[in-house]
């Protein structure tokens, strides 16, 4: 039995840029330590390090980010794609877009109920103020 060992990435795959104009890179920060409620915009980056999408965000929107990877039967990813949106008065938006060329895939809007995110207790409680019925 054998292992594929896939190399680390060494480029980011993501820039976050705040309300104060400070920028944070993908590697100098988790995505789980940034403030979403202070971002202005999030740029992605293909390996060459060249900007493939831009999200600017309203002060109302939350940031959503992940990577997701196809993989196949034996277990090698085939296709990645990069999931990035945001949450508007209880309501998610998500571009699904292509690592290579920045082309988005689709786009999806949805009640955050549906939406396959986890957030934590405040962003849940933030959503659900912001929300309108």
């Amino acid at each position: 039995m054998f292992r594929l060992i896939l190399p680390r990435r060494s480029v980011p795959w993501w820039k976050a840029v705040y309300n104060d104009g400070r920028q944070v890179y993908f590697g100098e920060i988790k995505y789980s330590d940034l403030d979403r409620s202070k971002l202005k915009s999030f740029v992605l980056f293909n390996s060459l390090m060249q900007p493939i999408f831009q999200l600017d965000l309203k002060p109302n929107q939350t940031l959503l980010f992940r990577r997701r990877v196809a993989v196949s039967f034996e277990g090698i990813p085939k296709k990645d794609v990069y999931v990035c949106g945001y949450v508007e008065n209880g309501v998610t938006t998500l571009f699904f877009v292509d690592p290579r060329t920045g082309k988005v895939l689709s786009r999806v809007s949805s009640p955050f109920q549906e939406a396959d995110i986890q957030y934590t207790k405040e962003e849940l409680e933030d959503i659900k103020r912001k929300a309108i019925y």
